[in-house]
């Protein structure tokens, strides 16, 4: 599980080095391909866990409040974006879709537009 990870952390720093061999086209069809292994997923979230586990379980130990105000904090980021996406986006695009109709017919009826 490794060896893919120091082969994509090869490429990255051979590809800051100005004399490098590697081609763009080399170094995007590697990050593609990291994206469709599962590999990379189930390592990614496995460091995730372990991090996490590290840095909280102490706290826990200890009885400090830092574990519930994280999760109270992401709590509310998830919250916020969810209902961002789901509700208030689409409000915005149906105002910005109205706003458009009305300037189109605005600059057809008294000329100008939009010129930029």
């Amino acid at each position: 599980a490794q060896e893919p990870q120091q082969r994509a952390i090869a490429i990255v720093t051979e590809s800051l080095r100005p004399h490098t061999q590697l081609s763009q086209q080399t170094i995007m069809s590697s990050a593609v391909a990291k994206l469709f292994n599962p590999a990379f997923y189930k390592q990614t979230w496995a460091t995730t866990c372990a991090r996490a586990y590290a840095k909280y379980h102490p706290a826990t130990r200890e009885n400090s409040a830092v574990l519930l105000w994280h999760s109270m904090i992401g709590i509310c980021i998830t919250m916020y974006t969810g209902t961002y996406i789901s509700r208030v986006y689409p409000e915005v695009q149906h105002k910005r879709a109205i706003q458009r109709e009305a300037m189109a017919e605005y600059y057809e009826k008294h000329g100008g537009g939009d010129h930029h």
